[in-house]
Order: C-alpha cells, then sequence, then structure tokens
C-alpha cells in the first residue's frame, strides 16, 4: 500500500487527512506556546506512521517513526520531542500507510486553539473571519506549502473588506517546501507604512502556482486572559454549509458569531436557518447585502438577532441563493472567562455516514470533550458514538441515541454526561468514531479545560473545537 501524507504547521499547525501525507501548518515551541498533534488511524491495519518536522527554511529537522493500532491515536507533542530546541517554529508533514487523520492544537499559559489537519493543499484557499483590531481581535494567518516549491515561490495574499472591496494592495509571501511562514494584517497597519487601518475586518484569498495549507488564528485580549481562536482555510465551499453548535447567552457562552465568505465568480445572496434543538425551525435570518464574487464576505453574531431567545442553542444551515459555493466559521465565546472556540462550518458535501473525531479526552489534564452530530440527511436517523482508548482497538464506551434524530438536528454528549461518564474511567483520553443508520452526518469535536479534582484545576480558561474527519 502507498504512504499517505498530512501535513501540520507547528505555530499554528494543519493536519490534513489523506492516504499518503497530512499538513500540519504550525508546530512551536516559542516562549509560552508550544504545539502537539494527535493522529488517528482509520485503517482496518495496524498503521506505520513517520513524523517529519520542518524549519521555516523548509529543513527537514528531525523525523520520528512510531505505529498506531485500528480506530486508536497517539498524540505527540513539539515539546516533547528530541531534536526540536526551545523557540523552534515550523511545520510537520505526517505519512502513513493507512489512511489517517490528525489534529493541531497550539497552547500557551492561558488559551488554546485547535484545528483539523490539511490532505494535499490546494493553489487557491479562503479565509473569511481576518481581523485588525476590530473589537481587539487580530488575526495570524499560516501558510505552508504542501509540496516541493521552486525557488523563489511565492503565495499572494488579497485582502477584502467586509463590503466586497480589495483592501490595500496584493500582499506576496515567500513559500520553501514544506514550510510555513506567517503573515499577519496588522503588519500592514498604516503606522508602518502599510494599507490596512486598525479596526479592519474582512476575508481573504490566498494563491500559488504551488498547492497550500492554512489556517487562521485570532486572539483577544481579556481581563481574563487572551481568547484564541483557529480554524482552517478551506480549498473549496458548497452551496449549503452547516454549524452543527450554536447559542445566544446559553449557559457560559455570551455569544456566537457566522463568518460567511462568496468565494464563486457572480455576487451571491445568502440566508441562515436557526433550529433549536428539538427540530423547530426559529427564524431565517437574510443577509440584505449581497456576497461580492471571489471572496466577499460578511458577519452577524447571535447577540444580534431579536427573533433568537437568550439560552438559545441549536443548530444552523447557510444558504447560498444564487448557486454559489460559499464558506463559513462559526467562533463561540465566553468572554467572562477568557475561552473562545472557533470551527470550519462543514460544507454538504462533506456529510457522511461514519465520521472520525482522533482526539477526546475525561479529565485528562483536567480537559473534558464533546461530540456534536448534526443529521444533515432528508430522514430521521439514530446516531451512535463509539469510544476507543489511546493505543486500544476495542471500545471503552458506545452510546446510542434513544430515538432517531431528525433531520438538521444535532445529537450531543461529552466525557461527563452521565451515560458517557459512567462508562469511561477519569483520566482516560482516546477517539470516537461516529455512525448514523445511514444518513450523513457532520460532526465537530470540542475540549474544555478545568474539569478534574485538583485545585486549582488545570488548564482552566481554555477551550476548543475542530471538524471531524468523514470516512472517504
Amino acid at each position: 500500500m502507498g504512504k499517505r501524507k498530512i501535513s501540520l504547521i507547528i505555530v499554528g499547525i494543519l493536519v490534513p487527512l489523506l492516504l499518503g501525507s497530512i499538513y500540519l501548518t504550525a508546530n512551536a515551541l516559542v516562549g509560552p506556546r508550544t504545539t502537539g498533534v494527535v493522529i488517528q488511524n482509520l485503517g482496518s491495519e495496524v498503521a506505520n506512521v513517520r513524523l517529519e518536522y520542518y524549519n521555516l527554511a523548509g529543513t527537514l529537522v528531525v523525523y520520528t517513526t512510531t505505529t498506531i493500532q485500528p480506530a486508536s491515536a497517539l498524540g505527540f507533542g513539539a515539546a516533547a520531542q528530541p531534536g526540536l530546541g526551545d523557540m523552534f517554529v515550523g511545520s510537520l508533514v505526517v505519512m502513513a500507510d493507512q489512511n489517517i487523520a490528525a489534529i493541531g492544537n497550539d497552547t500557551d499559559s492561558d488559551s488554546m486553539g485547535m484545528f483539523s489537519a490539511a490532505a494535499e493543499g490546494a493553489t487557491t484557499v479562503y479565509i473569511p473571519a481576518v481581523y485588525h483590531g476590530l473589537g481587539n481581535w487580530e488575526s495570524e494567518i499560516w501558510i505552508q506549502a504542501t509540496e516541493p516549491v521552486a525557488s523563489g515561490a511565492q503565495a499572494t495574499i488579497k485582502f477584502i473588506d467586509r463590503l466586497g472591496q480589495q483592501t490595500g494592495t496584493l500582499k506576496s509571501v515567500l513559500l520553501k517546501s514544506y514550510a510555513t511562514a506567517m503573515v499577519s494584517p496588522a503588519s500592514y497597519d498604516p503606522s508602518v507604512g502599510g494599507d490596512i487601518p486598525y479596526g479592519w475586518a474582512g476575508g481573504a484569498v490566498i494563491q500559488s502556482s504551488y498547492k497550500m495549507a492554512v489556517i487562521v488564528k485570532n486572539t483577544r485580549p481579556t481581563s481574563e486572559g487572551t481568547i484564541a481562536e483557529m480554524y482552517n482555510g478551506f480549498p473549496r465551499g458548497d452551496t449549503t454549509v452547516y454549524i452543527p453548535a450554536m447559542y445566544k447567552y446559553f449557559g457560559p457562552w455570551d455569544s456566537n458569531g457566522i463568518n460567511v465568505q462568496n468565494i464563486g465568480t457572480a455576487l451571491t445572496y445568502v440566508m441562515i436557518d436557526f433550529y433549536d434543538r428539538d427540530g423547530n425551525l426559529l427564524c431565517t435570518y437574510p443577509f440584505t447585502r449581497s456576497f461580492a464574487a471571489n471572496g466577499g464576505a460578511q458577519a452577524i453574531n447571535t447577540k444580534n438577532i431579536p427573533e433568537l431567545p437568550e439560552g438559545y442553542a441549536g443548530t444552523a444551515v447557510v444558504r447560498s441563493l444564487s448557486g454559489q459555493p460559499v464558506i463559513a466559521v462559526a467562533d463561540v465565546t465566553d468572554t467572562d472567562t477568557g475561552k473562545g472556540n472557533a470551527y470550519n462550518a462543514v460544507l454538504a458535501s462533506d456529510g457522511a455516514s461514519v465520521v472520525y473525531l482522533p482526539s477526546q479526552y475525561k479529565r485528562f489534564g483536567g480537559w473534558r470533550s464533546g461530540v456534536i452530530a448534526m443529521n444533515v440527511g432528508t430522514a430521521p436517523t439514530t446516531i451512535t458514538f463509539e469510544y476507543y482508548a489511546r493505543g486500544a482497538s476495542t471500545m471503552s464506551a458506545k452510546i446510542t441515541s434513544s430515538s432517531p434524530v431528525s433531520s438538521n438536528i444535532a445529537f450531543a454528549r461529552n466525557t461527563l454526561t452521565p451515560d458517557v461518564a459512567a462508562q469511561l474511567p477519569d483520566e482516560w483520553t482516546g477517539t470516537v468514531i461516529v455512525r448514523s443508520g445511514g444518513q450523513p452526518l457532520v460532526v465537530i469535536g470540542n475540549v474544555d479545560g478545568g474539569y478534574d479534582t485538583l485545585t486549582p484545576p488545570r488548564n482552566q480558561g481554555k477551550a476548543a473545537m475542530y471538524i471531524a474527519f468523514p470516512q472517504k
């Protein structure tokens, strides 16, 4: 069987899901920041895995090999990797002889972000949520070449404001084979001779003649610490995209934003349907302005939709009305404790009846994890969560919805929900395989800190979400 490859960036990190290689765009040991990756074996046999760490110059610094049991996962931290010195910044390419998936995490003293690995990259990548100063948010854009590139190879970045207009000049960044490069809109502030003003927000389009993987890290300082949110760049879109977790003043989550971008070649109008957890369509939000072609982006927050009641929790369906493909990113924040999450909305074309989550915890390091699975099919379906401990290929726990889940509704559990907690020991860490009764699902995972018996609890104030991996 041929090798499969994925990549991760090491200071942001990207891991693709692919037979052969995956790419993690960020892997770092910078000051208090460090990066980890969790790799799951999706195959039916033991996976032979090789991890290759590249520095910013595109030089292979060190590699390591391991094996992973079917359905199981293993975690690898940059801080524990021999051969990577402190202050290392770079990227990771993961290769295996089975299908694999991977999640990257970027952690510092008071925040954490997570994102999914990329499988092979694309020559055009879209990002719908980019900031310089608006609401005190700032963005870092990490770009990784996922193939060998010629000397002097470049990627261009076009920043587009929320009115659909290009902001400033076309920017460029140098690419190196398998390496990562970071761009920040703040680097182009007029105070340093640039042309992206403070208080700006919008989207961006990144292009090259070489394939790339991209992650975005958005940060905002608060009195309780810095909120950090990460998401993957999109190589493609769809006319319908799904958001499995939406909130409005629900528990600690005080806001839920949706950033939508039109990646089609003609303008489009967009509407968002909001459902509660019982399957009721509560309202349809229409963006009143059209979305400009080739990257026009707009945003809405649930706080600003009066038809949604306080305490709302449910799902959302984003629909393009003009046949143009769109993408979206959702963010969920708790400003009281400085927690933030962001995740990619899932394309309708990525719905699947089997979906994999590499990273789940029950009071492991103070983390608890959740799974939110949304039925995007046309008929009700049962949904089952199968839990596997790290290093094991036999199930630790199994949960099935008590009744079929209707279309556009989500079935959710976390590792401290009584029916799950009763089957998993404390300090458990592992993976989940989600299965439906035949209808396509879209799934996200979440990780939340501060859930252990220690005083003070570990990783309190940290949280993250990530999109799961559909079976292909």
